[in-house]
C-alpha cells in the first residue's frame, strides 16, 4: 500500500518508539487506563499519530475484537492482539506468555466445571494453539 512520507514517518515512530509516552499516568493506573480508551485514541493522544493512512493501515488488525481501532480498547489491542505501541506505555514487558497479567491467561481460568479451550485462550490464532488449549482445559477439569 503506497504511503506518504509523513505517514511513513509516523508508522516508523509507532513501530520503533521505546520511550514512555504516558509519563503522567502512574504505573499502577496504566493498565486500567488503557482498557478505558480506544486504540485509536491511544495512538492519537500518546503517539501523536494523525495521518489517515496510518489509521487505515491499522483499522482491520483488530478484527478479533469484532470492531475497528476506533472502538477496540487499547489494552486489548496492545496486550492481546499485540499491535504496535506497547513499548510506548512505559509498562514492563511480560516475558512469559502465561503471565497472569495477560487477559487471555486470566480469562481461561476454570469456573467450576467450565474451562475455556480455543486458540484465543493461547493468544495465537493457530490450530496447534487450539489443540494445546483443549488439552490444558481437559487436564484442568480431570
Amino acid at each position: 500500500m503506497p504511503m506518504s512520507d509523513p505517514a511513513r514517518a509516523e508508522l516508523l515512530r509507532l513501530l520503533t518508539t521505546t520511550q514512555d509516552r504516558m509519563p503522567d499516568i502512574p504505573l499502577e493506573e496504566k493498565e486500567a487506563y488503557l482498557y478505558s480508551i480506544s486504540y485509536r485514541d491511544f495512538l492519537g493522544k500518546h503517539l501523536d499519530i494523525s495521518e489517515p493512512e496510518v489509521f487505515v493501515a491499522l483499522q482491520y488488525l483488530t478484527t478479533d475484537t469484532s470492531v475497528g481501532i476506533e472502538a477496540a480498547r487499547a489494552g486489548d489491542a496492545l496486550f492481546y492482539l499485540c499491535l504496535p505501541g506497547v513499548k510506548a506505555t512505559g509498562m514492563p514487558a511480560y516475558e512469559d506468555r502465561d503471565d497472569e497479567r495477560y487477559p487471555h491467561v486470566r480469562a481461561r481460568k476454570p469456573y467450576g466445571r467450565i474451562a475455556i479451550a480455543n486458540s484465543d485462550a493461547g493468544a495465537r490464532a493457530m490450530l496447534e494453539s487450539a489443540v494445546e488449549q483443549a488439552h490444558r482445559a481437559v487436564a484442568e477439569l480431570s
